[in-house]
């Protein structure tokens, strides 16, 4: 009999054991189940479709999982980056080699420019004084140039370049005047040129000393006339002028 109830708890102990594994391998067949369900082919699509659209940006820096995104991204992305900044060294070191070579022609006209710009606005007020008309270049009576003015106008005209032949007129006070002096000038050139495009024609405010012909050849005969009469030394002990000149 006693060996009879030991089969039997055994047995009983033998089943709640075996019940227990089962419901144990059960319970974890449904938890994994449960956490990894199976998607429908509808639910692949709707996710890869989502992927396509939403794409993750993967680092710049960091991203190395794979030869493709290290291309993309990583070690690949700083040799492409490499080779521009190469690139332009390389330009920019030939640029400086071929233009050493060339030294110094390339800079010959630029230095002379440089050296000249300063005296280009001296050279442009001189040409200006120069071919400037004045109110004594006009009649005062009929506001025709004078003799003296056709005479300015002409040597403007005949002896100035082509970049320097402007006739100005200095701007009086009387607008009047001015678009007087102004349509005599251009009726003169266009008389005696048979265009008056040949000249620009342009006001300035300059009013260098110009005095008519006569004016000026009095003011020359005055001066003249003024200055002593000439002495020349002569040497104690010469017999004549001519001795005292040749130092005999």
């Amino acid at each position: 009999m006693r060996n009879l109830k030991s089969l039997i708890t055994i047995a009983i102990v033998s089943l709640v054991l075996i019940s227990l594994t089962e419901a144990q391998e059960n319970t974890a067949y449904t938890s994994v189940i449960s956490y990894t369900p199976a998607r429908s082919a509808q639910e692949l699509i709707v996710v890869e479709q989502e992927v396509v659209d939403n794409p993750e940006v993967a680092c710049e820096a960091c991203e190395i999982g794979s030869t493709k995104s290290r291309i993309r991204f990583g070690s690949g992305k700083h040799m492409d980056r490499w080779k521009k900044v190469h690139a332009k060294a390389k330009e920019h070191a030939a640029t400086v080699t071929a233009r050493n070579s060339a030294w110094p022609k390339p800079f010959d006209c630029a230095d002379r420019q440089l050296y000249t710009s300063m005296w280009a606005p001296m050279i442009d007020k001189g040409f200006e004084e120069q071919c400037v008309l004045t109110s004594n270049h006009f009649d005062p009576l009929t506001g025709k140039l004078n003799t003296f003015g056709n005479h300015t106008v002409a040597g403007i005209m005949n002896n100035m370049p082509q970049a320097r032949r402007t006739v100005f007129i200095h701007r009086d006070t009387d607008t009047k005047i001015n678009q007087q002096r102004m349509s005599m000038v251009k009726e003169t050139i266009s008389t005696f040129y048979g265009t008056d495009k040949l000249a620009k024609i342009e006001f300035s405010n300059e009013l260098p000393v110009k005095l008519r012909g006569a004016e000026a050849e009095k003011i020359t005969e005055l001066w003249y006339a003024g200055k002593p009469a000439p002495i020349i030394p002569v040497a104690s002990g010469t017999e004549s002028l001519d001795a005292t000149v040749t130092n005999n």
